[in-house]
């Protein structure tokens, strides 16, 4: 049993925690209405970007051994814009956890992971039902997200 009290802790991800990921995809996309069937390939494909692709970030959020969320991205030259851009892939708290910052916390290592190689901007979208989402990006951005699967973007402040 986690301690309320204790504090969330944002880690880069490691393959220890592919079954706590997937199981957190899985219950995503279950949620959602959407069926992912291969598993293994998933958790394969996942374990190889964590371990071999430093393009490829994946953050944990957890407290007292607790696992709560994640966020993931990839950066890339986006040669349209002359700039590196930074894809956000994925980003998902459990509904218990919302509200209580850690989407917060992801998001500050994620930007951090960001401006450290060097991008400029970041990308990223939400799906229609995405509440805590579109807070989030408002809080990012200052901007109301509210259409299907918008994508928005921010640059990124540099200190």
């Amino acid at each position: 049993m986690s301690n309320p009290e204790a504090e969330v802790c944002v880690r880069r991800a490691m393959v220890v925690d592919i079954k706590d990921l997937a199981r957190a995809w899985f219950y995503f996309t279950k949620q959602k209405g959407y069926e992912y069937p291969d598993w293994e390939s998933w958790a394969v494909a996942t374990a190889a970007l964590i371990t071999g692709n430093s393009d490829y970030i994946c953050y944990v959020a957890e407290q007292d051994g607790k696992f709560l969320g994640f966020i993931d991205g990839m950066i890339h030259y986006e040669p349209s814009h002359s700039e590196y851009v930074v894809i956000g892939r994925h980003s998902w708290v459990y509904e218990t956890e919302r509200n209580k910052g850690v989407g917060s916390l992801l998001y500050d290592a994620f930007i951090k992971w960001a401006e450290n190689r060097g991008a400029s901007r970041i990308w990223t979208q939400s799906l229609p039902d995405g509440d805590s989402a579109r807070r989030m990006a408002k809080k990012l951005t200052g901007k109301d997200m509210t259409l299907f699967q918008e994508t928005w973007e921010f640059e990124i402040q540099g200190e």
